[in-house]
């Protein structure tokens, strides 16, 4: 038996899905979920399945460090934080999730209590 090494289906075949069964993976580092039933709830929107299953398997705390060594380089090489690098920072501006949140926040009057407790 062939076992792909998607995280959907090893959870497919664990959840005795059987293994005709098509998986398809939406690697994000954060909003995967959400994106899974996007994509599954436009599927059934345009008659391409009747039934699909989504979730998702997002693990911030195991992004990696990336190392960027180059053949014939010299000199030292640092470690860059995937999770800042590819998720958590705008590729615009350079500033971190977490700004780009206040910034929102502020512009249309959202307090964190209010985020909170709605």
């Amino acid at each position: 038996r062939c076992v792909q090494e998607t995280v959907t289906k090893q959870a497919a075949l664990e959840a005795k899905i059987p293994e005709t069964v098509n998986c398809m993976m939406v690697n994000r580092i954060c909003g995967s979920g959400m994106i899974s039933i996007i994509v599954g709830s436009n599927a059934i929107k345009a008659g391409y399945r009747n039934v699909v299953l989504c979730g998702g398997f997002e693990s911030m705390s195991k992004v990696p460090h990336y190392l960027h060594i180059r053949k014939g380089v010299m000199g030292n090489a640092a470690l860059l934080d995937g999770l800042m690098h590819d998720g958590l920072t705008d590729a615009t501006t350079g500033d971190g999730m977490g700004l780009c949140t206040e910034r929102v926040a502020k512009r249309y009057g959202f307090s964190r209590a209010c985020l909170l407790y709605t």
